[in-house]
């Protein structure tokens, strides 16, 4: 049995990754035992100002990472806003998604302002 791609889900919060305006430190998500580590949300929200996101994935990461790789997973009613922050994937031949509906349906609200992607989908399926 495959591992559960997140080990840590934040329920409720309100998250807020500020950067350096200037230095836009970098947050890199990488792999754990085959699976891309993302961040996981149920029911709250999560923004991004000011922050270089990269998304490490290669040919050696699982078939099942790859197809799910995400930089936040969802789980029911949330919201995701990005600010002034580039995301990229480190790889052409591997695109991840910006956010990914986990286990539990919902509603989830994207905000992106002024931000650059490469590489990366916006919402992995659809409803």
């Amino acid at each position: 049995m495959a591992p559960d791609p997140i080990d840590f889900i934040f329920q409720n919060y309100d998250i807020q990754m500020i950067g350096d305006i200037t230095s836009r430190p970098t947050l890199l998500i990488g792999e754990d035992s085959g699976w891309l580590s993302g961040i996981g949300i149920r029911g709250g929200r999560i923004s991004f100002s000011h922050i270089n996101v990269t998304l490490t994935l290669s040919s050696s990461t699982s078939a099942a990472a790859t197809a799910f790789a995400a930089l936040v997973y969802v789980y029911g009613d949330c919201e995701v806003s990005l600010d002034n922050c580039t995301i990229t994937s480190s790889s052409p031949s591997y695109t991840p998604y910006l956010v990914s509906p986990a286990q539990y349906p919902g509603i989830v609200k994207i905000s992106l302002n002024n931000c650059s992607m490469s590489y990366i989908n916006i919402v992995q399926g659809t409803g």
